[in-house]
């Protein structure tokens, strides 16, 4: 099950970000793709969100889209790349550019990212790119063609939102939640006034 972490945005830094939620902060940690592309502090952030426990700590990794999240958690599940490793990588390549260097067997690409090896960006070819390549899966193992679809009613439903004058912002913070909470399928009127209610 995909997590997912809505709030008022505290503080942001190459250490993190600090978001509270009805009163309770949380400190998340982030790929710098993610840290750059925050709002100022004071508004309102939305975020994917893996929760690693180990050793009695826990630590949240927050990611801008569904795919950093998934590609973050095949990653760390790689023998010897932990989320430190993982989170520079993100860091370095878009989610795009870290799966096609995976599936093409680019090692040397990978071994370019700080704290990443050759031996551990083969490691990551060996273990990924398989899985990665299958016809008609994702990375979550879900089939292409519905998400075709959603991507599809996504994009009609963020036009949507900005002919109603919402803010490109607004819009996506609203998507992303509406994406969270359930599957993007059905008729485009009812999306629009479930989406509606979110930005209440």
């Amino acid at each position: 099950m995909i997590g997912f972490l809505s709030g008022s945005l505290i503080h942001k830094g190459l250490d993190g970000l600090l978001i509270d939620v009805n009163g309770v902060g949380f400190r998340v940690e982030a790929p710098l793709s993610t840290l750059a592309r925050l709002p100022d502090p004071g508004e309102r952030v939305a975020l994917f969100i893996h929760t690693h426990v180990r050793d009695e700590a826990i630590r949240l990794f927050g990611f801008q889209s569904k795919e950093g999240l998934q590609l973050f958690e095949r990653l760390i599940g790689v023998s010897g790349v932990g989320p430190r490793m993982a989170l520079s990588a993100l860091s370095h390549l878009a989610p795009d550019e870290l799966r096609k260097a995976i599936i093409h067997g680019d090692a040397r690409q990978l071994s370019r990212i700080p704290g990443i090896g050759k031996k551990t960006a083969e490691r990551i070819i060996v273990d990924l790119s398989e899985a990665m390549q299958q016809p008609g899966v994702d990375m979550d193992g879900s089939v292409q063609a519905p998400m075709r679809e959603g991507r599809a009613l996504l994009a009609e439903l963020e036009e949507a939102l900005k002919y109603l004058g919402y803010k490109d912002r607004e819009v996506q913070r609203a998507v992303m939640a509406l994406s969270a909470q359930q599957p993007i399928e059905g008729d485009i009127e009812t999306l629009l006034k479930q989406t509606l209610k979110l930005l209440k």
